[in-house]
């Protein structure tokens, strides 16, 4: 399987999330910098027919922003669980500062996650906090399980 094959069965949400994330990265003063995405935005952008609209490259920009903003306030209030649900390609346990007592927990699919680690590898990328990766689907009630067969603790405040 080559590349284009790899990052399509991650789906087009994940990929695109990626592209509007690079773009940003790659703004002259930009409000985050993300290596997966810049990555992805090399493997894929040959591969694609059509750059996501500037109006969707904003979106995501703020959105990243806001939620980078919210987790980190949430860490700097005690909070030392953070689940990324959905969490596809998304860089955080990479590039945000984090105390040593922090866990995220990432939740997907498996080819997410299976892409998004041969991604990491490719990068040598070390996260700055306790990562553990959930394979799991949201959409299904059994995730929370999975979540605390990877660590995560019911009784202790979470972010989501």
């Amino acid at each position: 399987m080559d590349d284009e094959e790899r990052l399509t069965a991650v789906g087009a949400t994940a990929v695109t999330v990626a592209l509007c994330r690079a773009q940003e990265s790659r703004r002259p003063h930009p409000w985050f910098v993300d290596p997966i995405a810049e990555h992805v935005a090399e493997i894929a952008e040959p591969a694609r027919d059509v750059a996501p609209r500037p109006g969707l490259v904003f979106w995501i920009a703020v959105r990243t922003r806001f939620l980078d903003e919210l987790v980190t306030d949430a860490v700097r209030r005690g909070i030392n669980q953070v689940a990324i649900l959905g969490a596809g390609l998304d860089a955080r346990a990479f590039r945000l500062d984090w105390p040593a007592n922090v866990t995220i927990f990432e939740v997907d699919r498996a080819p997410v996650l299976a892409l998004k680690q041969r991604l990491v590898t490719e990068l040598g990328l070390e996260p700055r906090c306790e990562r553990r990766a959930v394979v799991a689907d949201v959409t299904e009630p059994a995730f929370t399980q999975l979540l605390a067969e990877q660590g995560w603790r019911s009784e202790r405040p979470t972010c989501w």
